[in-house]
């Protein structure tokens, strides 16, 4: 899972003591906050599917219909922006080098969800009738041997620039520095 996390927390604490804010006021930029927030979520969760189709990294449609910006969330003051997808995202993007074969059970996932796999193996030249195992091997060896070339997808999109376009947004918003964490996570949230 993908977080980006703007640190609305030092913001509000600065309204309240200089300028005597109260809570309503405090609430209110909160809400502005979230508000561009939600609108970076949508048009990141856009641009990632549309690097991936253009990038032809959309084999199974799963990977880009996992793509989704969860609703902005308070916590201790602070409006949590997450990008949510499936956790081979960070293959997708970064590549993988050749080495170990990917565990079968995925490859073959993979073969169900894209059946024209199977047909442009047969045609590949290879003789005889073969089972969705021999084709998931044989993928599996393939990936094993040679890799899989990185895409960059998502981290061309949620990167340094990204970070950068927030902050300038959100201190635009509310005429005060704050700080922007941006953090990736694999699928057990550890980082």
């Amino acid at each position: 899972m993908a977080r980006a996390k703007g640190d609305v927390a030092k913001i509000l604490g600065k309204f309240g003591s200089e300028f005597g804010q109260d809570d309503l006021m405090q609430n209110a930029t909160l809400n502005a906050v979230s508000d561009l927030l939600n609108q970076y979520g949508d048009q990141i969760t856009n641009q990632l599917r549309f690097n991936l189709k253009d990038r032809n990294k959309n084999a199974s449609y799963s990977l880009y219909q996992s793509i989704e910006a969860l609703p902005i969330r308070e916590e201790n003051k602070q409006a949590i922006l997450e990008i949510v997808q499936e956790e081979h995202w960070k293959y997708a993007d970064a590549g993988r080098k050749p080495g170990k074969m990917p565990p079968k059970g995925v490859i073959e996932k993979w073969i169900k969800n894209k059946p024209s796999a199977i047909q442009r193996m047969r045609n590949s030249g290879v003789k005889g009738k073969l089972s969705m195992k021999s084709i998931a091997f044989l993928i599996g060896r393939k990936i094993a041997a040679k890799g899989i070339k990185p895409s960059n997808y998502f981290s061309d999109v949620v990167n340094t620039d990204l970070t950068r376009a927030i902050e300038e947004d959100l201190i635009a918003l509310t005429s005060e520095a704050l700080t922007i964490n941006l953090t990736t996570y694999n699928g057990n949230n550890s980082k």
